[in-house]
């Protein structure tokens, strides 16, 4: 009777400790997995599905409510063109590095960068307000960034045709570059830290192979 007991108390603790070492081996290896799948790089931008599509028009409003900005006035220039909204955190997160954007190529012939800013999704968009309120957002975190807004959704619905339902209007910010034919050339969909790295990388690159073009 004291051996089977002794050999029931074996058999549980040898059961504990193959328990624990299988857990042990699992974490392991979900840990290993996790890294990586950490270290692999994310899709480039420019594999975006609607790349090559054209957008076929575009009306904004500039900084300035009697100022307007047309498809005819973008026609050979580069152009970075965000949609974000102040009432959206990722659009906060991102907002820094698009003002830095903005300030590296202000000046620079043939860049655009068109930061617009949003209602948010199902809300009624009443201009005037919102372009105080984006104002004084930007303002309040000592921001300096010319307003563009998108009177009607004009712009933003013929995004999403070239976008094709990608996505565009679930998700913000959302980041199209056009070349100087207004076609698309990367797309981003929300933010993700180190994405202001690739935007910039994407318009020298299509800067440079102009430049290399042009006789």
């Amino acid at each position: 009777m004291t051996e089977n007991k002794k050999g029931f108390h074996l058999s549980r603790a040898f059961r504990s400790r193959l328990c624990a070492v299988t857990l042990i081996g699992l974490v392991f290896l979900l840990t290993a997995f996790f890294f990586r799948w950490m270290r692999q790089d994310p899709p480039s931008a420019a594999d975006h599905p609607s790349v090559g599509r054209g957008l076929l028009d575009l009306h904004l409003q500039g900084p300035e409510p009697s100022e307007s900005v047309e498809m005819d006035d973008l026609r050979g220039s580069v152009v970075l063109l965000n949609f974000w909204g102040i009432w959206c955190p990722p659009c906060r997160a991102e907002l820094p590095h698009m003002v830095a954007l903005t300030g590296a190529f202000d000046g620079i012939a043939g860049v655009r960068v068109l930061a617009v800013s949003c209602g948010a999704p199902g809300e009624t968009e009443q201009i005037g307000p919102l372009r105080k309120q984006t104002r004084d957002y930007l303002a309040g975190r000592r921001l300096k960034m010319p307003v563009y807004t998108d009177i009607g959704g004009f712009t933003r619905r013929n995004a999403e045709m070239a976008l094709s339902g990608h996505l565009f209007l679930q998700a913000y910010p959302t980041t199209l570059l056009i070349d100087r034919g207004a076609r698309i050339r990367a797309v981003w969909i929300g933010y993700a830290p180190g994405s202001e790295i690739e935007m910039r990388r994407q318009i020298e690159r299509l800067l440079a192979r102009y430049e290399a073009s042009s006789p």
